[in-house]
């Protein structure tokens, strides 16, 4: 009688401790858009540690060098933006954005490094396009930044944010808003 009251009550035991939603073994309410994912890697198909989906927003503001022209009739400008801000998951941060653009379509591209205070880099490829906003020189540029890693705590990083920011390019200044998400691997 005494092996089967232990046989009863270990059973007891792991399904009450499996049903507990706080228990590593129990049941989880995880949906897609929760904030953290597994993934599994190499053949054997043994689980990494998890990778954690986070919030991203900020702001930032900054100045643009003079744009340099290409040689008519071809519409493209170069340009670089460098700006300060502030952002969850980075801190107080550096940005350094070159980039391409056609005057024809207002639509450019180009590469973005946010450095952290403590030298960490969070690198994208951005898209991005302008949409007058008043006067002749002023326009809202609203970009999507795709992070394509990074070193420190953003090894290995993946995320996409927008940046919308107001430019006039009478005066050179810029500023905005960045939303969207990031995973920090390397945390």
């Amino acid at each position: 009688m005494k092996p089967l009251a232990i046989v009863v009550c270990l059973v007891a035991i792991v399904c009450v401790g499996c049903g507990e939603s706080g228990s590593p073994a129990g049941p989880s309410s995880a949906r897609p858009d929760d904030t953290s994912i597994a993934n599994a890697s190499g053949p054997s198909g043994a689980v990494a540690a998890a990778t954690a989906i986070v919030p991203f927003k900020g702001h930032l503001q900054g100045r643009a060098d003079p744009p340099v022209f290409d040689p008519p009739p071809s519409p493209f400008f170069s340009a670089h933006l460098r700006a300060e801000g502030q952002a969850t998951h980075l801190g107080r941060f550096i940005m350094d954005f070159s980039h391409r653009v056609n005057l024809v379509t207002l639509a450019g591209s180009g590469k973005a490094v946010f450095t952290a205070a403590n030298g960490d880099t969070l690198m994208t490829d951005v898209e991005g396009t302008a949409t007058p906003a008043g006067s002749p020189t002023a326009f809202t540029v609203t970009e999507t930044h795709t992070v394509t890693g990074g070193t420190g705590r953003f090894t290995n990083a993946t995320g996409q944010f927008t940046i919308t920011r107001a430019v006039d390019f009478a005066d050179p200044f810029t500023s905005g808003q960045m939303k969207g998400w990031i995973s920090t691997p390397g945390d």
